[in-house]
This record gives C-alpha cells, structure tokens and sequence, in this order.
C-alpha cells in the first residue's frame, strides 16, 4: 500500500468536511453575528440563498476547473492547489470582523469565502481519492476506497469535538475563530505534504503515452452520459443519508429544536454516529477487495437495508429516550458506511483514465448539491408536520438500487456479447 498518498489525500478530505461540519455547527453564531434581523438586505440575502447552498452550487463548477487540471495536466498539481486555496477561507474567517464593525460588507465576504469553499470541495474529495486509489495495487483499492470514505466521517467528527469545546460558556466570545485558524494550518500542512508525492502510475503512463482528451468532461459527456448519472445518484444518496444525520443530530439540529435532548447529549449522539459511520466505511471497503467482482452488491444490500431499517431508525431517534437514540445513531451510521464505503472504487472503475478526475468529480458534486441540498429542508418540514422523513431515504435508496442492478445487468450483456463475437 502506498501509504504517502493514502494519508496526503486522507488529510485532505479530512479538512474539507472539518470546514464544513464546522460552519454548520456555528451557523447559529454566524447569523447572529454577520446577518442581523436589523438589516433587511442581509437578512433578504441569507433567507433568499442561504450561505450553506451556495457552498454546495459551487461544487459542480470546482469539479469542472479541477477536474481539467487533474485530467490535462497534473493530478498532483490540481490537489496541490485545491489544499492551498482551502486555507484561505479559513485565514479570511479567521479574522472577519463583523456586521457590528464593517456593515454589509461582512455577510458579503462571508459568502464568497463559503462560494471558494464550495469550488475547492468540488476538485478536492474525488480528486484525492482518484489520486489514492491510482497508487494502490488491486488487492488494496477497495480498504483505501473506505478509508477515503472514512476521512470525511473523520472531518466532522473533529469540527463536532472542536466546536463543543470552543463554543462553551468559559471561552471568551472570539473563541470560535481559534477553529478556524487551526484548519487554515492543516491545510498548509497537506499542501506541503503533497508537494511531496509523485505522480500515479497510471497518470505517468498517459503523460509518457500522451493519451488525452481536449475536453475530458465533455468527452465523458458524449460517452459516458449513464455511468455519469449512475455517479450522481451514488453520491446523491451518501448525501441524503449523510445529511439527514446532520439535519437531526447535530447542536443546530432538529431535534435540539423540538428539545428532545440537551446540549452535551446531541454532541454524544454526534460522536457515536460519526464513530459508526468511519468503521463501517472502512470494513464495507475491506469487504469489497474480498467479493471483487460484485461489489456493487454491498451497494444494493445497504440500499435494501435503508428500505426496511430508516423508518425504525426514525422512530428511535425521535422517541426522546437517550438510550433509544444511541441505539438509532449506531444503525444510522452503519448504513451510511455500508454504503459509502465501496463507492469510490466502483466509481472510478466507470472511467477510462482520460476524462476520470472530471466526470467522478463533476457528476458527484451535481449528486450531492440536488439530492444532498434537499434533504435538509425535506427533513425538517416532515417532521415538523408530525411526519418522518422515512419516506425520501426510501425512495432514494430505492432509485439507486434499481440503476445499480440495470448497470450490473447491461454490463454483464455487453461483455457477454464481446466474449462470443
């Protein structure tokens, strides 16, 4: 296993979810502190669009940009970048001053700090893990898949620890920008270490052979639409299941709005999730390398699994019993990581090498910003209406288990066909 590569790509991922676990654990503060109710143009601009899903609309557009880089040019030169420009939202929030001190200016550099955020994310999660994965040998791929997957799980559980501590009564009131200092180091520290690596051996190949593609994303386009969706809903569904966790269990949450546990309770249930979520993804990983050939499989069976279990897991959650919740979280997160665990190896097998780094990056970011996007809203105005949520996870899990057994099926004709002419 190379592990240089494993770990500059884990750190990586590790602090782009840190970035942005971190801002939606203070969202509440940042409201309260860069879009008063007083000023009706801030307040207009952040109802209106919302910081969050500007974040997530950049991403698409990231995946673009660094995607080509990644394809044409350099995978290292393309994550290099990404992990430098990744520090400099962190620096610009570090040291905002408020609405209190420069007005609207303030909301307004907030929002484009989180707009660069969003465009750093869209090149950086995929690209790492392409980059990680294209350095390993067959036998290593689908653990170094989970460990990718587990990286982000590894992000928020840091920003959920850092923001407990940082947001207690027995900080002074700038305490919260101490975070967001330490991530701008950590990206500085990843910038450095993957100044480091060395090409993958299957770039290298393309440089020496020459074999590009002018417009990687619009020759996946033209060749490769289906396996394009069939990454959007892969990604779209982590999200959903993903998002739904944090739309129910985190300090702004849901349930901390219907006052069903207290402060230190919700931080517990975050931990165990999180803790949950990163070991499954790691084992579904390792498990993948074993069955190699049907993969896809741990896919269609934690899609399955999410058909009978969310309901329940619900229920358990909302029941206002700590030891119930504790209970839901643990499934909750084991079916994340069944999930997600595999997701990037089986992705990247989709792509030829030419057009990879673009149309993983591109149709994962699309995924994640429309299905991931709504969830939240979707899950607040459920069960603010004495429903439950249940219902979209089922009927997410149900459309990607269906187009996973489709994609299986046409696969297995296609090379059925080749082998008898």
């Amino acid at each position: 296993m190379n592990k240089r590569a494993v770990f500059s790509s884990f750190i990586g991922n590790t602090l782009e979810f840190y970035d942005f676990a971190l801002y939606g654990a203070l969202a509440g503060l940042f409201t309260t502190l860069f879009f008063p109710n007083s000023d009706p143009v801030s307040t207009l601009f952040l109802n209106g669009v919302g910081v969050f899903s500007i974040g997530l609309i950049a991403r698409p557009l990231g995946g673009l940009i660094f995607g080509y880089i990644g394809d044409r040019y350099s995978r290292r030169l393309a994550l290099s970048l990404s992990m430098y420009l990744m520090a400099i939202p962190s620096f610009i929030i570090t040291i905002l001053p408020t609405y209190e001190t420069i007005g609207i200016l303030a909301p307004i550099i907030l929002v484009s700090v989180r707009i660069l955020q969003g465009f750093c994310t869209g090149g950086e999660y995929n690209g790492a893990a392409i980059f990680a994965l294209e350095h390993q040998e067959p036998k290593h791929r689908g653990l170094v898949s989970g460990m990718m997957t587990a990286s982000s799980a590894s992000g928020l559980l840091f920003a959920t620890i850092v923001s407990f501590i940082f947001t207690n009564n027995t900080f002074p009131e700038w305490a919260w920008r101490v975070p967001f200092l330490f991530g701008m180091c950590i990206a500085l520290f990843g910038y450095y270490v993957r100044r480091k690596n060395l090409e993958s051996p299957e770039f290298q190949k393309a440089l020496q052979e020459k074999s590009f593609v002018t417009t990687p994303i619009l020759d996946a386009f033209r060749h490769y639409k289906l396996q394009m969706l069939l990454t959007a809903l892969i990604a779209g569904q982590t999200a959903v299941l993903a998002y739904m966790m944090f739309t129910l269990i985190t300090p702004t949450s849901i349930l901390t709005e219907l006052h069903r546990f207290t402060r230190n309770e919700i931080y517990a249930l975050s931990f165990i999730g999180l803790v949950s979520f990163a070991s499954m993804c790691v084992f579904s990983g390792y498990l993948s390398d074993k069955i190699k050939a049907n993969k896809i499989y741990i896919m269609v069976t934690a899609g399955i699994l999410s058909v009978l279990l969310i309901a329940p897991t619900f229920s358990l959650l909302l029941s206002g019993s700590f030891t119930q919740a504790i209970l839901g979280q643990l499934i909750f997160g084991c079916l994340i990581g069944l999930h997600a665990g595999p997701q990037h190896i089986y992705m990247q097998e989709l792509f030829p090498n030419t057009n990879r780094y673009s149309a993983v990056s591109f149709s994962f970011s699309l995924g994640t910003g429309v299905l991931g996007g709504l969830t939240p809203q979707i899950s607040k105005l459920m069960i603010q209406n004495n429903g439950s949520p249940a219902l979209w996870v089922m009927i997410t899990s149900s459309v990607l288990c269906v187009a996973l057994l489709l994609t299986q099926r046409s696969r297995q004709l296609t090379a059925t066909q080749m082998y008898r002419d």
